[in-house]
């Protein structure tokens, strides 16, 4: 009788650790279900940069670095936005509301477009105050940023 109840009290931790890891377990289907604005949240390293069609001379300081999307507020490289999607636009639409930056461009909005598979993000954004990319390739002329981010790995 006291093995039995061993062996009933083991696999009862064992199934409740095992529902516990099934309820954590979120297949890709299910995050690709998930709200952009949700999708987004989190820290993303950046793996590529242009800018005006060409890689930017500050390319080295750009690529590595974080972008952290933290609720309604996104921080990247000494700046800080507000920023809401339109995912039912097509290229998906993002707008960055400059919060803390170069006095001239607090306040402006820098427009852009987005594109999010899995753990990869795209995005093509203009100058503040300038409008908004059309596509994901970066032209000479524009006043844009395109970057090519992966999600941190924690």
């Amino acid at each position: 009788a006291k093995v039995l109840r061993v062996g009933v009290a083991a696999a009862v931790v064992a199934a409740v650790g095992i529902g516990a890891a099934v309820v954590g377990y979120r297949p890709a289907a299910a995050q690709d279900k998930q709200p952009d604005k949700d999708r987004l949240q989190g820290v993303w390293v950046v793996t590529a940069a242009k800018k005006n069609g060409q890689d930017p001379p500050d390319r080295d300081q750009i690529v590595g670095q974080k972008m952290t999307f933290d609720g309604d507020k996104m921080r990247f490289a000494g700046f800080e936005v507000a920023w809401a999607v339109d995912p039912t636009k097509t290229p998906r639409e993002i707008d960055c509301t400059i919060l803390v930056g170069p006095e001239n461009e607090k306040g402006k909005v820098s427009r852009g477009v987005y594109r999010l598979d899995g753990d990869k993000l795209t995005l093509h954004v203009s100058h503040p105050g300038g409008g908004r990319p059309g596509g994901f390739e970066s032209k000479e002329g524009e006043s844009t940023v395109l970057l090519h981010l992966e999600r941190a790995k924690k």
